[in-house]
């Protein structure tokens, strides 16, 4: 997808993403294989496909205690398709305080970026 192809991301992933895979890959992998389709579908405007696949990933980096993934990739994602700015802001809020705790400073500067980009608020991104 971040090459501009992203039909052809959609295709790979939706094949990744099927129980016959699922069942030989760790959770970790199939969470964030889900996690990324479900941005796939948001850039293809599938909103409803993003949510159900955001919703498996999140239940399973919940199940599987994958906070860090769950800071980066389900909150973040799910955030990009939130379409009321304060309900993003909180659950970037949440990201954040996830990815502080964890000393991810990474994670934690694309979340602020991520943020200052759903703002659209320069000022606001340069603090």
């Amino acid at each position: 997808m971040r090459n501009g192809r992203p039909a052809e991301a959609l295709k790979l992933l939706e094949d990744s993403c099927q129980p016959r895979r699922r069942q030989l890959a760790h959770p970790r992998t199939v969470s964030r294989a889900l996690a990324d389709l479900a941005d796939v579908h948001r850039a293809l405007g599938n909103r409803s496909q993003a949510l159900q696949s955001l919703d498996e990933a999140q239940s399973l980096q919940l199940a599987e205690d994958f906070e860090g993934d769950l800071a980066d990739f389900a909150l973040t994602y799910r955030a990009k398709l939130e379409p009321d700015f304060d309900r993003a802001r909180a659950l970037l809020a949440e990201a954040k305080a996830i990815q502080t705790g964890l000393g991810n400073g990474m994670g934690e500067a694309r979340t602020l970026l991520l943020e200052s980009r759903l703002r659209r608020d320069i000022a606001g991104a340069a603090l």
